[in-house]
Parts: C-alpha cells; structure tokens; sequence
C-alpha cells in the first residue's frame, strides 16, 4: 500500500468526501491528512490533528456538557420545586445528594438549600451526630423496596404525616405528605359513630334509671316522716341524759346532720332525675331556658354536699378554697353543678397514697377578669401524656368497666362547651392531676348567653 502526498483537510474541493472535523469547531478542519491506496484509487483517511485546536475543541465539548447538566439539574429542580410535598434525594448513605425542594427547606427551617447538599440527612436537617431512631431508611436501602408509614409531625407535634418512601438507583426519594385534615376527619368520624352508639346506649336505660330513682324520690318524704315522728322521743331522752353521743358527735350535731343527710338525698334525686331528663334530648339544640343569675358558692356547696361523704372515706384531706367577693354569673346552675360532682369523684377516685388530698379553688385570674376559673387538684396517680389525649373521649377509661363507663369527663366536656366555657387537663404520672374549668364572661346578662349543645 502507498500514499500520496499530505493534503489537508481545507483543501475541500479534493477532500470534501472525506468529512472532517465536527462543524462545531471549524478550527479542527486543519487535520492534517494522509490517503492511502489501493491501486488507483484512495481506500482511507488517517489525520492528525493540530495539538491546540484538539485541546481547544475538548475544553469547548466538556463545557457544552457542564452547561447541559446544569440546564437538566435546574429544569429538575423547578419541578421538584413545583410540588408542595416535601421531597429529598438521599444517597445509600444518608447524604442529601441532589436535591431538596422548596417545600422540604420550609419544612426543615432550612434558609438556603445549597449548604445541606452532601451532607447527611440527620446532620443538616436534625442537628443529630447519628441517624435518628427507627429511621426506617437504612431498611429500604437493604431490601430495595419502598414503602409508607404514618407518624406524629417531625417538626410540628399536632401535625399527621404520611411518609413515602421511593427507592432509586442510587438512594430514596422521600416525599412527606402533611394528612392533618384527613386524620381529623376519620376522628370526627368514629367520634359520630360513638355518639350514635351512645344514643343507643342512652335510650335503653333512661327509663330504668327513671324507675329506680322514683323509687328513691317517694321514700324520702316517708323517711322524713318517720324521723319526726321519733325525734321527739329521742328528744325527751336526752334531756335526762345531757352525755348522749351518737356516732362520736353530740345528740344536736347527730339531730342536724341527720336532717343535712335527708336533704342531700333529696337533692340528689332530684340532679339524677333532671340529668336523666336531660339525656331525653340529646342531640337537640338547648335553647338555654333554665339559664339564670345565681351565686356560684351556692352551685359550689351542692357539689362538694353530694361528694364530702365519699370523699372523707378515701381522700385524708378535702380543702376548699373559694375566692371572696366572686359576682353572680348568669348560667345553668345544674351542668356546671354535675361537671363538679363528675371532676370531685374521679380526683377521689385517682388517690393511691396514704396522705392524698383534693383541692377544690374557685376564683377570678387577675389576667381574665371577665372569667371564673374553678380547679379541682389532687396527688393521685396522674396521667401520661397519651392518656391525656384522650381522656375527653367518649368511652374511654383508665378503670375497670366496673368502676367507670368512660362517659364522665366526655359528658363533663360537653356540658361546660354548652355553658361558652372550655374545661382543661394538666397531669403527671404519680403525681397527680388538675382539671380547670373556664368559664367566660362572668358578668354577661340573657342578651349575651351562648348556649348551644354540641351534638
């Protein structure tokens, strides 16, 4: 085989044929050619190429491609900014490799995004030296597949989240979907299907309470009877005997307490038959008839009348401190009187110390002095935090069915919204809990009631 002489590759009317360098770079037309043959005629090509225009058109090639990965890396980005999910891209090992979008800097608190890329996701986001517990990643890493959990907020506690995670080929996609409102709604939705079992419940044993508190209401005028027609026997015999006691009190604490005990019952009987009554219109709007200006040291003494017995056999001290000079308030006297008994009984009901008490304190805030604030304390064995989450709801209890049906403080949450005010719960484990019942606008008159039931 033999060549000719050396052409170059601007000699196009010799050489067009032969093609040449890329047309992106016309300096790299200055090949220098030879043509080898094959008898006459030339069968192939071999150039080489100008040293500096070869580096020139290289370095003008790997610019192009830097300029395209940016242009695909910022066309990414804009979309993964366009969705109002939180997304990342993690690599296999935590790191934040390409990308965070808007919505994920937001979430995180993070002001400028480039500065957490390469760095690890517990590190940059959470401010953590090791990955976070139950991190569920490094599982998908191992597995390869993906998947979804929910979880309580990362960053806002009363938020629901639900996580999905992608796998890729080089790490995870995490995409963190804010269902807040879905959750509430499934909530509101098993809390109507409890109340509509709860109305079932009610309708079936209204009337039996109804028979056997009537059973209670008839005999006490009887009882009373009896007892006056034998006081006075008893009477003229403590005349001759002045030392008389009867159960470690005098014959005139005994002769006055004994009567005290009759009202009670009476009393009592009649709260059980106007709350029964009550349970007759559940789910109707209350029109707030039996509203009224009253003293809520009367409303106060009622409650603490029906409790003091049950009380002084399981708590070792009751106290009751009610503030001076408190203004009437106009209200239902006989929900606010029901929600006392209710938060009195369940304080005696949490004791598990042998020197437990009960608080009862009624006053006005200095800051709110529009509001009557009444708190019902104790040392009993207190609350953790997701029994305090749910100790409003119907049907829930801590005890046995025996011991409570789990409708006293979610009836006792009800009643007081009813009444414009709001009932509040502050516990520790072992240490005890307080129930605070708000109520607003002590001094408002008939023009201003808010009464609405909240079924």
């Amino acid at each position: 085989m033999k060549s000719s002489n050396p052409v170059t590759a601007h000699d196009s009317s010799e050489n067009s044929r032969f093609g040449g360098a890329p047309r992106r770079n016309p300096g790299l037309k200055d090949f220098l050619r030879f043509r080898f043959f094959s008898g006459e005629d030339s069968t192939g090509m071999l150039g080489t190429p100008n040293p500096h225009q070869l580096t020139s058109w290289l370095f003008s090639e790997h610019k192009d491609a830097e300029e395209q990965i940016r242009e695909s890396k910022s066309m990414i980005q804009a979309v993964f900014d366009g969705i109002s999910d939180p997304l990342l891209l993690l690599d296999r090992d935590f790191s934040i490799t390409i990308l965070l979008n808007r919505a994920a800097a937001k979430y995180y608190g993070v002001h400028e995004p480039g500065e957490v890329i390469g760095k690890r996701c517990y590190e940059a986001l959470m401010g953590r030296t090791e990955p976070c517990e139950k991190c569920p990643y490094p599982l998908v890493i191992l597995n390869g597949r993906g998947g979804t959990f929910e979880r309580k907020g990362l960053m806002d506690p009363a938020r629901f989240e639900k996580v999905i995670i992608y796998p890729t080929e080089i790490g995870v996609v995490i995409c963190i979907k804010d269902i807040t409102k879905a959750k509430l709604m499934e909530r509101q939705l098993i809390h109507n299907q409890k109340l509509s079992s709860l109305g079932l419940l009610v309708s079936g044993i209204v009337h039996e309470i109804k028979n056997l508190n009537n059973c209670i209401t008839f005999n006490i005028p009887i009882l009373t009877e009896y007892l006056k027609e034998l006081i006075p026997i008893i009477d003229d015999y403590v005349e001759s005997h002045s030392d008389f006691e009867l159960f470690g009190m005098s014959y005139p604490e005994f002769r006055e307490d004994i009567f005290n005990l009759l009202g009670n019952l009476e009393h009592a009987s009649g709260r059980i038959n106007d709350t029964v009554s009550g349970l007759g219109g559940f789910g109707r709007r209350n029109d707030g008839g039996k509203q009224r200006w009253v003293e809520l040291k009367q409303v106060v003494e009622k409650a603490v009348a029906i409790c003091r017995c049950q009380g002084k056999r399981i708590v070792k001290s009751f106290e009751v401190d009610m503030a001076e000079n408190l203004p009437p308030i106009f209200i239902d006297p006989e929900p606010l009187e029901q929600v006392l008994v209710n938060l009195l009984i369940k304080a005696a009901q949490a004791t598990d110390k042998e020197d437990t008490w009960i608080r009862l304190k009624v006053k006005q805030p200095d800051t709110l002095r529009d509001h009557v604030l009444i708190e019902v304390s104790d040392n009993g064995c207190g609350m953790d935090e997701e029994t305090q989450g749910k100790v409003f709801e119907p049907f829930f209890s801590t005890k046995t069915p025996r011991r409570g049906s789990g409708l006293g403080l979610f009836v006792s949450h009800n009643l007081i919204e009813e009444l414009g005010g709001r009932i509040e719960v502050e516990s520790k484990p072992s240490k005890g809990s307080t129930f605070r019942v708000i109520l607003n606008d002590a001094n408002q008159g008939p023009t201003k009631s808010r009464y609405f039931s909240s079924f």
